[in-house]
């Protein structure tokens, strides 16, 4: 496929190609815009999009991430940072799932939403902007609300699964499903200043977390607040795919900006 490829340009020692040469390799052969952009980077031509992402993480790596898959339940304040950090990362499939509407009063943290968003379905909104910023994902919308009859079948097939959801009783049957599938989760949750973030390998964590009385559902929330959490959820991510060795599934992270507290608590699972 890139054998004399004339869309592959040298830059400094780096073989790399552009949009335009991905799209019009895809079209050439009858593949997708994923495959391309895997098959480049097997030779180690680097899709410009991802030279950044490289020069941290190598060809490999980004590989792996365009083959991996990535459920968000959640596309409001969390939910939508995670969306556009993850399509930026280059996670090659993306579910997103939210029944929600955007209303005025989203228009100060979540990022999916803007003035002629307004009436709009939340997963529909956060599949046109990931397809704006990431053409070769491929990822689908989900309008629905989460329960126990349809968790398990929203997260299946996924490698990771982010929670983004508002409220303790559907992180809890999300935990569950994640728990029933094998599939690691990554937990996240805002209360004012302040967020907290944990990875679930297997263990009820989110029972003790919420035992401890972190409350979600009356607290005002600022988008720094939601924008700080989103990016270190999207990190464990990252982290979860290419270097599951680092992540600790037995901890939360809680952080103050305001006062610049934080700590990592042990949590112990059962």
């Amino acid at each position: 496929m890139f054998g004399n490829n004339l869309y592959v340009r040298q830059m400094g020692d780096q073989k790399v190609i552009g949009l335009e040469g991905i799209r019009n390799t895809a079209m050439e052969r009858g593949a997708s815009l994923r495959e391309t952009e895997i098959a480049a980077l097997s030779v180690n031509i680097i899709p410009c999009r991802y030279l950044a992402n490289t020069k941290f993480i190598g060809a490999g790596n980004q590989m792996k991430l365009l083959s991996s898959k990535a459920v968000i339940v959640g596309c409001g304040a969390l939910g939508g940072y995670v969306c556009d950090i993850l399509a930026r990362l280059g996670i090659g499939r993306l579910t997103l799932v939210d029944f929600d509407v955007f209303t005025e009063t989203n228009l100060n943290r979540q990022s999916m939403c803007t003035e002629e968003a307004i009436g709009k379905k939340k997963a529909m909104c956060a599949m046109d902007r990931v397809m704006k910023i990431n053409s070769s994902v491929e990822v689908s919308a989900v309008d629905l609300m989460l329960d126990e009859s349809n968790a398990s079948d929203l997260i299946s097939g996924a490698d990771v699964v982010v929670d983004a959801v508002d409220n303790p009783r559907s992180k809890l049957i999300l935990e569950h499903a994640c728990i029933s599938e094998g599939i690691p989760m990554v937990h996240g949750a805002l209360a004012d200043s302040r967020f907290q973030v944990a990875v679930i390998c297997g263990g009820h964590l989110l029972r003790n977390i919420y035992a401890a009385g972190f409350e979600t559902a009356t607290a005002g929330t600022p988008a720094c607040t939601a924008a700080a959490c989103a990016g270190l959820q999207a990190g464990e991510v990252l982290k979860l795919l290419l270097y599951p060795g680092d992540v600790s599934d037995n901890a939360m992270l809680r952080y103050d900006w305001q006062y610049w507290n934080h700590d990592v608590i042990d949590v112990s699972c059962d």
